[in-house]
């Protein structure tokens, strides 16, 4: 059976450090692209780092960066607090 999991990330910080630049896209076999890429630039803050937030098989040593996972029961037990960053809620911040 399959177990969902949830990467719950700062939003800040995802704006901050998340990049792709759609090499997940592009078929290197066939040289062409699997769809026609977005009109709009790739959303770059250095080398992509899409397959790290996609790695769910463990938390990465830079958590505060790449987000901390959750089971459903954990994500469904979080309380939010508005008057708390996501930073200080889920990592103690």
């Amino acid at each position: 059976h399959f177990k969902p999991y949830f990467r719950v990330v700062d939003g800040a910080l995802y704006l901050e450090h998340f990049s792709s630049d759609r090499s997940h896209m592009f078929n290197e076999s066939t040289q062409t692209w699997n769809a026609p890429p977005p009109s709009y630039r790739c959303i770059q803050s250095g080398p992509s780092n899409l397959d790290r937030y996609l790695d769910f098989s463990a938390e990465h040593d830079d958590a505060l960066v790449y987000g901390r996972l959750f089971t459903l029961d954990q994500i469904a037990n979080l309380e939010f607090d508005t008057g708390t960053s996501d930073a200080e809620r889920l990592y103690g911040r």
